[in-house]
């Protein structure tokens, strides 16, 4: 069977790879790679010696890697080998492989030989491959990586370049990851091929340069570059009640890292965190359900990313820490503070007294610091927002679980609210508790108005101080990145 593309080129059906394809997979592999820069990087070193041993441990490992492979059906190719692509599944999607395990206990030994029959150069230079690659990995998807699909082989036989056959293999990858509602990511070792992979959809996240401060490399460095292909943003719709719990969790888990949250939370008299943690989860959950109430909050993945928002903006911050302003692209969260109005500081309102009950089970410290965020934030707040606070649009919760971040969530429930004030001419506002998020909000069309910062006369708080920041997007201003 074949398959005819738009230029009218003929390119036979993929299919799974199958162990009797496996000796020429190796070989294409090889030819492929023979010119790639960090595999003559690695291997074409002044202290080489004979790379017969080499090659063969070279190849036993290739051929291992295929095998297993093969055993969890996560490689295909075009022409028997000729062309090959494979991945690894998102963690959660993965069943238990117990080939797969074998192979995995012997690898780890032919890789050990690999390394003894390397010579000293070559180890050093595989080393700072290696981790100079983890850290743009660790920079550009973080923990994301197990909630992602990961293409991790890419090879076509020299002479069978040219005719599609990459990219209709790859596109197999990326339709698997949409069937599976998780993006792909690649680490590409080719400058060159950037081009190519952002005819699939792939974008540029983190690069790194290897060789440039090697003496013994005598050619330019090498640019090593991780690529992101994200999936279609699914369309927000409101909040319903039964999406309450995990959306708690998910705003739980995305500000656990969050500077005020630990700033405010992490004291040096917080112990037992058990009744705090309890009262919290119910504030939020009755916070919520009044979002629900009012068709105020909205939702991608029936709570996996939430966003509400207040129509009249508030008059002062008030003690509790709530999540507002969490994911970014880059997988950075955010966080800044619910608040309320004037009015219901002399007469509690339901939410008040919810955030007395919080604080009764607080430690002194914490008590303490969520007054310094109450006045500070409510000060600077009316520094720059003043009396316009109740004419715009509040955005005073964004929240999206660490394991769906980095998908364009963030921004698509943010649009819902610019797209609001939009409507009713209106500019919006809101505090981003992580300086991080700055260019996120930036992009969005938020412009920085005020700063706050935590913990800079506190003896109690050894770390760097934290700053929020006022943040306004004005009626009218355009995001620099349109929905696509």
């Amino acid at each position: 069977m074949h398959e005819q593309t738009s230029n009218n080129a003929i390119i036979p059906v993929p299919r799974p790879l199958g162990y009797t394809d496996i000796p020429r997979a190796v070989q294409s592999t090889n030819d492929a790679f023979k010119t790639d820069p960090m595999t003559r990087y690695v291997i074409e070193t002044p202290d080489k010696s004979d790379t017969t041993l080499h090659r063969v441990s070279h190849d036993a490992n290739l051929f291992a890697t295929y095998a297993s492979l093969v055993h969890k059906g996560t490689a295909w190719t075009i022409e028997d080998g000729s062309s090959i692509v494979s991945y690894h599944p998102a963690k959660e999607s993965q069943p238990d492989w117990s080939v797969d395990k074998l192979i995995r206990r012997i690898l780890p030994y032919v890789f050990a030989y690999r390394k003894y029959l390397q010579s000293p150069e070559q180890r050093k230079r595989d080393q700072e491959v290696s981790d100079k690659v983890d850290k743009i990995i660790e920079e550009a998807i973080g923990e994301r990586t197990d909630a992602m699909i990961y293409l991790n082989m890419a090879a076509t036989a020299p002479a069978r370049q040219g005719r599609g056959y990459g990219s209709t293999l790859a596109r197999i990858v990326i339709t698997k990851a949409d069937e599976e509602r998780c993006a792909v990511w690649l680490v590409s070792s080719n400058k060159l091929n950037e081009k190519f992979y952002n005819s699939l959809g792939f974008e540029t996240k983190a690069e790194t340069t290897i060789g440039d401060d090697n003496p013994t490399w005598s050619e330019p460095p090498l640019i090593v570059s991780i690529q992101l292909d994200t999936v279609a943003v699914p369309k927000p719709r409101l909040l319903r009640y039964t999406d309450i719990p995990t959306a708690v969790k998910s705003a739980n888990d995305a500000f656990k890292t969050d500077p005020v949250h630990r700033y405010v939370v992490e004291t040096p008299d917080s112990n037992d965190r058990t009744p705090h943690d309890i009262t919290h989860d119910a504030n939020m959950s009755v916070t919520f359900a009044e979002f629900v109430r009012k068709g105020t909050a909205w939702t991608i993945e029936s709570g996996a990313a939430i966003r509400p928002r207040k129509g009249i903006p508030p008059r002062r911050i008030h003690g509790q820490a709530h999540p507002v302003a969490a994911p970014v692209r880059d997988g950075v969260q955010g966080r800044a503070a619910q608040s309320r109005t004037a009015q219901s500081m002399s007469t509690p309102t339901p939410d008040s007294q919810r955030c007395g009950d919080l604080l009764t089970v607080s430690p002194l410290v914490v008590l303490q610091r969520y007054k310094e965020l109450e006045d500070k934030a409510g000060k600077t707040v009316e520094e720059t927002i003043g009396a316009r606070k109740d004419a715009i649009l509040y955005l005073n919760i964004l929240a999206t679980a660490p394991k769906k971040q980095g998908l364009g969530y963030g921004s698509a429930l943010v649009r819902v609210v610019t797209a609001k004030a939009d409507e009713e001419k209106r500019a919006s506002w809101l505090i981003s508790s992580n300086i991080a998020n700055t260019g996120f909000y930036q992009s969005l069309g938020f412009e920085i108005k005020g700063q706050i910062v935590l913990g800079d006369d506190n003896p109690t708080w050894r770390e760097p101080a934290v700053v929020m920041l006022v943040m306004v997007r004005e009626y009218g201003d355009n995001d620099a990145r349109a929905p696509h």
